[in-house]
């Protein structure tokens, strides 16, 4: 999306929240408005006090006048950019050293991130360096494949938010030792283990991570498979240190209001030294069939509990170190963009986004996928997902500022269904595919919106030893839109602190897809 743009039905809305009973110096439409214009008491009946450049100093504005007035882009305006590069290598060395194999393997990945929001105001620059490398010893075997060694991974991340440039380093070191083993019991019946020793240079902590599949395969036509395991998440360290930033006054410009108690308008973030390792354990049912006509269908169940899960929040401004807060007038250009959708507020209005550690999450879901051939080089798949997310435990002090989050409902942005449907054409004998997929995705997704589908289309030819792809993004352009339509977005769930009554008290904005988009890559084998 270029930007955010205020609907007219929008913008009706906010001239309604302006001139409400419980602001300030203003009366319900239709009713009279009154302010101080130039030193002057002026009143507009059955219509509110606009201010702008005319001679008078102001309009008197109807909701219905006003929502064509201000309907149309809003937010950063011109200038706003993004711009995104990658690098990466990988090296892989096999030697045979007597019953065993000696693997060496190493990569380094290069990626940054550049978003400006305006000419002169804020930007964010990130710059991430990865690298690492294992050696392993892999000894294949009748009955056991075993396998141990070691993976080393370091990652430095650099950032700025500031003008002029000043970067913040942050470094994040990991030490993993495994052991791994493939038993093969019987014809039917395989054990896999995987058993992770983890060692955080930056928490001084060390985590065990196992896991184990016990795969039995009754008959050649069935499989089913059960996974048991736990894992730890090293809390990232742009989440650890470092004080708190703030958007520079120019940027006021690309924020898009937020009105009601007990909802915050973030204008900088912070990092919490205090956060913990999040958790999880999980249990996981795999079962899966191939028919007489080759066709496949596949069950996966899991449930997954989360201790400690990291979420991220608003806070008020108290929660910042009066030495960190800036000055009342690099707050004011946020406090009027505010006031021009929610009417007179204060710093009250303001506040941080930080991460934190609160309560549990629960991830519950089946997922079936399939297979099935329909003529000589031509199958349908497809796949159908139910996914239960909830959080659990969120104290009241957190809920009360963060109206998103609500204790024991889906989870913002994680659809509850998706699902696909696509065919496949492969002549072997051609050496040329066609595949399309279409898709589903369920509320509530990142998107705002109700319920959308896609497409997606890939064409690959080989000649000789060149191979051709090409691939179309949303090929019939579905839920494309160029801007985010603020209060157009689906109402979001809110907790018992929340105030808002529908998705344009919300300023819910809808996001839509990127438009059709086509590549080619070439491939060739020398």
């Amino acid at each position: 999306n270029t930007g955010p743009y205020l609907q007219y039905h929008s913008a009706i809305n906010v001239a309604n929240g302006i001139c409400g009973s419980s602001v300030p110096g203003c009366v319900p439409v239709p009713n009279e408005d009154q302010e101080t214009v130039h030193g002057a008491t002026v009143i507009c009946t059955g219509s509110q006090v606009v201010l702008n450049d005319s001679g008078a100093g102001y309009s008197c504005l109807t909701p219905q006048q006003y929502g064509a007035a201000f309907q149309g882009p809003a937010g950063g305006g011109v200038g706003r950019w993004h711009a995104g590069w990658n690098q990466d290598y990988h090296a892989r060395f096999i030697q045979g050293l007597g019953a065993g194999n000696i693997i060496l393997d190493g990569y380094q990945d290069n990626y940054g991130y550049l978003n400006v929001k305006s000419p002169t105001g804020a930007f964010h620059d990130d710059i991430v360096n990865t690298k690492g490398y294992l050696i392993a010893d892999e000894f294949p075997g009748t009955r056991h494949d075993f396998s141990f060694g070691v993976n080393f991974l370091h990652q430095y991340h650099l950032t700025t938010t500031v003008i002029p440039v000043q970067f913040q380093r942050f470094d994040t070191t990991n030490n993993s030792y495994f052991l791994r083993d493939a038993w093969t019991a019987t014809k039917q019946l395989q054990v896999f283990g995987d058993f992770w020793l983890e060692h955080s240079v930056n928490t001084a902590s060390n985590n065990f991570d196992p896991r184990v599949s016990v795969v039995y395969r009754p008959d050649s036509a069935d499989v089913i498979r059960v996974t048991g395991g736990k894992s730890n998440s090293i809390p990232d360290p742009t989440l650890l240190y470092g004080g708190f930033t703030f958007d520079p006054p120019g940027s006021a410009a690309s924020l898009n209001p937020i009105c009601g108690a007990g909802n915050l308008n973030s204008i900088g973030s912070g990092q919490s030294p205090n956060l913990q390792p999040e958790t999880a354990n999980d249990l996981e049912l795999a079962l899966g069939h191939r028919f007489p006509n080759q066709a496949v269908v596949q069950a996966n169940l899991y449930d997954s509990y989360e201790t400690n899960p990291i979420l991220s929040g608003t806070f008020p401004l108290s929660v910042v170190p009066p030495n960190q807060i800036p000055p009342q007038a690099n707050l004011d250009p946020f406090l009027a963009k505010i006031a021009t959708q929610c009417g007179p507020v204060t710093n009250s209005a303001l506040g941080v986004s930080t991460s934190f550690n609160a309560g549990s999450a629960k991830y519950q879901g089946v997922g079936i996928n399939f297979n099935v051939p329909v003529v000589r080089y031509v199958s349908v798949n497809g796949d159908y997902n139910i996914q239960s997310a909830v959080y659990n435990g969120i104290s009241n002090n957190i809920l009360s500022t963060n109206t998103g989050l609500v204790n024991g409902s889906q989870i913002g942005g994680v659809p509850f269904k998706t699902a696909s449907l696509g065919f496949d054409y492969h002549d072997p004998r051609t050496q040329f595919e066609v595949a399309m997929i279409g898709n589903y995705v369920g509320t509530p997704n990142n998107f705002n919106r109700i319920p959308y589908t896609f497409a997606n289309l890939t064409v690959t030819k080989t000649v000789d030893d060149v191979t051709f792809n090409l691939g179309v993004n949303n090929i019939f352009n579905n839920s494309s839109q160029p801007f985010g339509y603020i209060g157009f977005g689906t109402f979001n769930a809110q907790n018992a602190f929340g105030s808002a009554q529908n998705a344009f008290d919300q300023g819910s904005e809808q996001y839509g897809l990127p438009p059709r988009q086509a590549w080619l890559t070439i491939m060739v084998k020398i």
